[in-house]
């Protein structure tokens, strides 16, 4: 974990160095977060194995969600014709969780991808590609009790791609596509779903 903070600081370092050296002709900072379905995930033979048994079993029900929260700090932009297309520095973190519950519990495993990369707007079209270290958690409750335990630190990549409302300035929607893979211990899990965002440019 304290691998993990050293290099989410070293990010902010970079992402400094944007900010002061942007030309302000540039737009703003833009922020995004969302939640999102992942019906297509995949984990390890061992741990799929177990989650396969799990969600046979009468009375258990199964939830597979994305999530996500984004800054995005302007480098540059570019014009063609009359579309102008917006790239920013992306930092970012991507998850994706799959949880069992029934009357007795619950059970979750999640992993994210906290990473630097190159977002684009071009349009109403917005794409993004981060890479960087990921973690996985592991969390079960019972009865009020729970128990949550951490993997260590691996790498990821996620990406993301789709229609965005009101591209120009201000507030609005986006609606897309979304990847993440996680490599923990030589473990590889992916994920892929729809999420829904909010922004503001």
């Amino acid at each position: 974990m304290k691998h993990a903070r050293r290099i989410a600081i070293g990010i902010f370092l970079i992402a400094a160095q944007f900010i002061i050296a942007q030309d302000a002709n540039q737009r703003g900072i833009c922020f995004d977060f969302g939640i999102g379905w992942s019906p297509i995930t995949n984990y390890p033979i061992e741990t799929q194995s177990v989650f396969d048994t799990i969600k046979n079993v009468p009375g258990v029900d199964e939830l597979k969600i994305n999530m996500n929260i984004d800054l995005g700090f302007p480098i540059f932009r570019t014009t063609n014709d009359d579309n102008i297309s917006q790239y920013y520095l992306s930092l970012g973190a991507d998850g994706f969780a799959t949880s069992y519950s029934d009357s007795y519990g619950s059970i979750m495993l999640a992993e994210y991808v906290y990473g630097i990369g190159i977002k684009s707007t071009t349009g109403n079209f917005m794409s993004m590609v981060n890479i960087g270290p990921s973690i996985a958690a592991f969390i079960a409750e019972s009865n009020g009790i729970s128990y949550t335990s951490y993997s260590d630190t691996g790498f990821g990549v996620s990406s993301k791609f789709g229609y965005m409302t009101n591209a120009n300035s201000g507030f609005g929607i986006f609606i897309g596509g979304i990847f993440i893979l996680t490599s923990i211990s030589s473990s590889i899990s992916n994920s892929a779903g729809l999420t829904a965002e909010i922004y503001f440019l």
